[in-house]
């Protein structure tokens, strides 16, 4: 006891109750039960990011397909729109059936396990990549340039090896040249960092439970959350479509209508994964495929 106890008492014991309450120790391993979870979900949120930002380079060094992302996009990434969704995790408020899962085991159940890494690098961070690639192929299709086209780059175009190296549709005929090329790579710079950020905010809502439905939990209850949702998005098209800013990060406007096209499959993909993920973990706790899926 704290307040009573002996000071030869404190020191011989493990735990010391300062305010002479036992039910202070529930309320303790819940805050720590809670801070262990809410590290996992920022963790979990903020390496899916990563899988976007590594692929398009794996892409355009081993199979010669055009980068589909500028360097200093990929650092507004990171250093920008990625900061308050991250750090929101803080104000999290705990999932109902916290205090009735089983204590961890500390030689086992770390903070970063495979399976939170096999969910951010190949579930949720596939999931966001498949919005950028599908906005990526459409972007081009709207110049006219066929996927093939574009993944028969070879890096000799987008942007062009020099001046006089002219691209040609392959749908109407139209042809680009290298300042041309320049300004159609700026703007699928532009649409792939739009859907990293909207992706992202899809998988915040997501990432804020781990296996309790994000609407049992609220969505909006984490106001924090929300507010850096809101915060992404808007600085995200600071960034893409401010005179000046642009210039300084290489982006161009981006296809408007595609752009809308890839938000919603990326963000109805996110949403009916997550919830389906987390109801099948509900249901089937005792199945294989859940020893896989829970993190």
């Amino acid at each position: 006891m704290g307040l009573n106890g002996s000071a030869v008492a404190k020191e011989a014991a493990d735990v010391v109750l300062l305010d002479d309450n036992f039910a202070s120790i529930v309320t303790g391993i819940r805050e720590g039960r809670l801070l262990f979870a809410n590290l996992k979900k920022s963790i979990a949120y903020t390496l899916a990011h990563l899988t976007p930002e590594v692929l398009p380079v794996l892409m355009w060094g081993f199979a010669g397909v055009v980068q589909p992302q500028g360097s200093m996009l990929a650092l507004c990434v990171d250093l920008l729109t990625e900061l308050v969704p991250a750090t929101s995790f803080v104000y999290e408020e705990a999932e109902s059936l916290i205090m009735k899962q089983p204590p961890r085991n500390p030689k086992t159940d770390k903070l970063t396990s495979f399976n939170l890494l096999f969910y951010a690098y190949a579930q949720g961070g596939l999931i966001v990549t498949g919005g950028c690639l599908f906005y990526f192929f459409r972007a081009f299709q709207h110049y006219g340039i066929s996927p093939l086209q574009v993944m028969n780059n070879n890096n000799k175009f987008f942007p062009a090896e020099s001046d006089d190296r002219v691209i040609i549709s392959s749908h109407d005929g139209r042809e680009y040249d290298s300042s041309e090329q320049k300004e159609i790579l700026q703007s699928i710079f532009s649409g792939w960092y739009l859907m990293i950020v909207i992706g992202q905010v899809s998988h915040l809502f997501q990432c804020r439970t781990s296996y309790l439905s994000i609407f049992e939990h609220g969505v909006f209850r984490n106001k924090m959350a929300t507010f850096g949702a809101v915060l992404a998005v808007c600085l995200a098209c600071f960034v893409v479509y401010c005179p000046g800013i642009r210039d300084i990060v290489s982006a161009r406007n981006p296809v408007s209508l595609e752009v809308l096209y890839a938000s919603l499959l990326v963000s109805g993909a996110m949403w009916a994964y997550g919830e389906g993920r987390k109801y099948f973990i509900r249901t089937y706790p005792d199945s294989p495929i859940t020893k896989v899926l829970v993190w």
